[in-house]
């Protein structure tokens, strides 16, 4: 029950400067887990009609998401991050998706090139690294 959790320093509204908007605060777990709770009843309810689809935009998926990956967050000893870290973390998750497709769907085929022209022997594992590494091309 989140009624046992203490309030902690983090999220603290007297704490925070005045000009600290309301989405860039840090929710204490407490509040993590009661709007947790109330997303979690609220989405129930529009599961009804259907499918849930995730929109970043979306009032009740945003909060879910930030409570429980806060609430995630405290488990492990993480930093928490309020609403606004969250929804820029997840308006990056859709592209960084589709690139790293883009990338795996050209080397498939591009080994694909490979077979068909009957050199197997040039296929190879390709480890992709975050940062280039001088004078090494995909080929």
């Amino acid at each position: 029950r989140s009624s046992d959790l203490p309030e902690d320093d983090c999220g603290n509204e007297k704490d925070e400067p005045r000009n600290v908007l309301v989405d860039q605060r840090i929710w204490s777990l407490k509040q993590c887990c009661d709007v947790f709770s109330s997303c979690v009843g609220k989405l129930k309810v529009e599961s009804k009609d259907g499918d849930l689809i995730w929109n970043k935009d979306d009032e009740v998926a945003m909060d879910f998401v930030t409570a429980a990956a806060n609430v995630r967050a405290h488990i492990f000893s993480i930093a928490r991050k309020s609403r606004f870290d969250v929804k820029s973390m997840a308006g990056n998750i859709i592209p960084a998706i589709a690139t790293t497709n883009a990338v795996i769907a050209g080397l498939i085929v591009m080994n694909a090139f490979k077979i068909l022209d009957g050199r197997l022997d040039e296929c190879q594992t390709t480890f992709l690294n975050r940062q280039p590494v001088a004078n090494r091309l995909l080929s």
